[in-house]
């Protein structure tokens, strides 16, 4: 312990580099406090909390009255769970297109600093064979559960074909196709009402001594 003066001088002038002493190794303590502060910092403020969703397959393309199925993963980070929901647009009128989800909601524990997957789930759309032939979009929407959570939403392609049969008309109206058949049915009609005309002539004729 040394005893300085103001211009950094002890008592004895030989002694004056060990007065200095104390102040060397107090800011080489600061300093090396200030790296080790600034080393750590950004473990405590990177990343943020954070979730993805992928579909896989993204597309279909089925028949009128048939279903598809996909895979949704969810990958989070620091989220402990997300809800799924989805709906279909456009509308059909003539037969609706829906969406399931199964679970409807991923949990996860991760507490990685990157985004790892969660969990998955299936995903199916369904159609009905009266289905207006037409390409709709799903969309699949995750949520962050609770208030002012994250949202993420993906989308699904599906183009529905017409379904082959009776509901195949060869690109006939309805109109057309009924008025095809009423003809069909009237010449079947008259033409069975001539044969049995004909047949009761012939017996009359007969009949005449």
């Amino acid at each position: 312990m040394y005893l300085c003066t103001s211009d950094g001088y002890n008592a004895e002038h030989r002694n004056s580099s060990r007065c200095r002493l104390p102040l060397i190794a107090f800011g080489t303590i600061t300093i090396l406090s200030a790296l080790f502060l600034n080393s750590i910092q950004p473990v405590y403020s990177q990343p943020a909390p954070d979730f993805s969703i992928s579909i896989n397959p993204s597309s279909a393309a089925i028949t009128a009255g048939d279903t598809a199925e996909s895979i949704i993963t969810v990958s989070t980070n620091f989220i402990p769970s997300v809800s799924l929901s989805c709906f279909t647009s456009p509308t059909s009128s003539s037969g609706p297109v829906t969406c399931n989800i199964d679970p409807s909601t991923l949990r996860s524990d991760t507490s990685s600093a990157e985004l790892v997957p969660a969990g998955t789930a299936k995903l199916t759309i369904s159609t009905k064979p009266e289905t207006q032939p037409n390409k709709y979009t799903v969309y699949v929407t995750g949520d962050e559960e609770g208030v002012g959570g994250i949202q993420r939403t993906v989308a699904f392609e599906i183009d529905v074909k017409a379904r082959a049969g009776l509901l195949d008309n060869g690109g006939l109206s309805p109109t057309m196709l009924a008025l095809i058949i009423g003809v069909a049915i009237a010449a079947v009609g008259g033409g069975a009402f001539v044969a049995l005309k004909k047949r009761s002539a012939r017996k009359a004729d007969q009949s005449i001594p």
